[in-house]
């Protein structure tokens, strides 16, 4: 077994303060430790009796916190939300409205920013 299992950030905040917690014997769970989030993967609070909810060893935890949805079409949604963008910006801009096309803008580098995050995980 690795002396130190390999976890991506929390889902949620992108925290990458999470950690495997457990009994050391067959209860583990995976949770993040930012203070604000609280996001888990298991069921910590639960007794012992009800541990149901809970992997049974450490490798088990940290691969179902590291599955993460894949978006197979992404690339295809990426660009037809960059067309769109485009044409709105298109017609908008004929209004000479110079703050819409910055609007825009903003919105085209989130999209791309939330891509190469995506890439990332």
């Amino acid at each position: 077994m690795p002396a130190k299992l390999k976890l991506k950030p929390c889902p949620f905040c992108g925290s990458k303060d999470v950690k495997i917690s457990g009994n050391e014997t067959d209860h583990y769970c995976v949770e993040c430790c930012n203070d604000v989030c609280f996001c888990s993967l298991g069921e910590m609070y639960l007794t012992l009796d009800e541990a149901n909810h809970m992997f049974g060893d450490k490798e088990s935890a940290a691969y179902n916190w590291n599955k993460r949805a894949e978006i197979a079409d992404m690339p295809r949604l990426k660009a037809e939300i960059l067309h769109g963008l485009d044409r709105i910006e298109h017609h908008l801009l004929s209004c000479d409205t110079e703050l819409i096309g910055v609007a825009v803008d903003e919105i085209r580098e989130k999209l791309l920013a939330v891509g190469e995050k995506q890439n990332e995980l």
